[in-house]
């Protein structure tokens, strides 16, 4: 009875199988890895352009403000709250159309705005307001 070697079977071995299933998964981890930091950044970006929407907001609010108080306030604004503070930078005394002293100093404020969503910081600002204060208040 004889053998016949020269018949050869097909398929892969184990080893071949193994391989191919090692390079598929490193390929399908560096794709997650990939997709995970592309839905981060694009998460960071909404939250930013949330954050500039209640930025532009907030200041559209501080101007119609004449009087500003010097001292840190809060709101909150749906998910995000927004803190701010307000420093006296510069005064001068207040002087009528006809030339007399009126009864309020026209005020420079530092204005500090912090931007966060829970305990995520998303944005910091700073801009620079004038205003009013009368003169007793200071």
């Amino acid at each position: 009875m004889t053998v016949n070697n020269s018949s050869k079977e097909k398929g892969f071995t184990l080893i071949e199988a193994i391989v191919a299933l090692v390079i598929l998964s490193g390929a399908m981890l560096v794709t997650f890895a990939w997709t995970d930091n592309v839905l981060r950044q694009s998460e960071k970006i909404v939250h930013r352009a949330d954050a500039n929407k209640i930025l532009k907001n907030f200041l559209a609010d501080l101007d119609s403000i004449d009087e500003i108080e010097v001292g840190e306030n809060f709101t909150q604004h749906e998910d995000y709250s927004l803190m701010w503070k307000t420093e006296l930078v510069d005064e001068a005394p207040g002087v009528l159309s006809n030339g007399v002293k009126s009864n309020f100093d026209l005020s420079l404020f530092s204005v500090d705005i912090e931007i966060r969503r829970g305990a995520e910081m998303i944005a910091i600002y700073n801009t620079r307001k004038t205003g009013f204060r009368l003169q007793g208040d200071k």
